[in-house]
């Protein structure tokens, strides 16, 4: 009741024990950080919150879920370009689920989640239409 911010309705979250962020060292003053794990951690998590919340969504609608069912999203953006990729990353899931039309190369459906973290040419196309 007393909370800053109240939310309601689906949601979905995800926790991964991965030290792609993190500081052996207490003594230092700056934590090792390895960027690529980190980038392919956050779309990991993205994607299963996605999924998450697709499923809690039909469950309870008894309705198809595409990204036009989210009223907000909420990202953590350690740097800006970082939430336009999220946002190209959804329109890509929903795409390849078929939830919605776009023309990108049909190629893509065959990449790997792990590929398409790391594909250039997929995150440009996907934010291109998204």
């Amino acid at each position: 009741p007393d909370a800053p911010l109240g939310v309601q309705g689906y949601r979905a979250s995800h926790v991964e024990n991965v030290y792609d962020f993190y500081k052996p060292n207490l003594e230092s003053e700056y934590p090792v950080v390895d960027g690529h794990l980190s980038i392919s951690c956050y779309f990991r998590a993205l994607d299963s919150c996605h999924k998450l919340f697709g499923e809690r969504f039909e469950r309870s609608e008894g309705s198809a879920f595409s990204l036009q069912n989210y009223d907000y999203a909420l990202f953590h953006s350690p740097f800006t370009k970082l939430v336009r990729k999220s946002f190209a990353r959804m329109t890509y899931l929903d795409w390849k689920a078929g939830a919605q039309d776009a023309d990108v190369d049909p190629a893509f459906r065959e990449l790997t989640p792990e590929q398409s973290y790391t594909d250039g040419a997929l995150a440009k196309a996907f934010q291109e239409v998204s």
